[in-house]
């Protein structure tokens, strides 16, 4: 099984050669590194017909931020999944003693939530002065 034929006005029969010099190479190269094509000719083929040429760019500032974020993001679910099993066992036991225990448990891990929530709040502050500045 071969691959699918091109439409017959898609196929590039004409070869274009040109030279350029090392600084217009250098503005080309980076150009490629930003976009999404995969190679020089197909970066050169969309510049000559016009079309636009899209550059993605990375804010290396927040990727520590981000990596906060995840890391609550991991502890907050890891409380919760506390909370649920305390809570299964805490319908299960029959003793007051034993379920008083268990509310213990659950509020020490909703001051655990507390903290990583003014915690996240802090973040977003500091997003905020950032993002939103005038």
């Amino acid at each position: 099984m071969g691959r699918k034929k091109k439409e017959e006005g898609r196929h590039l029969r004409n070869i274009v050669k040109t030279r350029i010099n090392d600084e217009h190479f250098q503005r080309l190269t980076g150009l490629l590194n930003q976009s999404h094509h995969r190679s020089m000719s197909e970066l050169v083929r969309t510049i000559l017909c016009e079309q636009k040429v899209t550059i993605f760019t990375v804010d290396g500032s927040l990727d520590l931020v981000m990596e906060e974020l995840v890391r609550i993001r991991r502890e907050l679910q890891a409380i919760g999944q506390n909370v649920n099993q305390t809570t299964r066992v805490f319908h299960s036991t029959a003793g007051t003693a034993a379920r008083m225990e268990r509310l213990q448990e659950v509020a020490t891990a909703y001051r655990e939530v507390g903290m990583k929530t003014d915690a996240l709040l802090s973040i977003i502050a500091q997003f905020s002065k950032q993002w939103l500045q005038k």
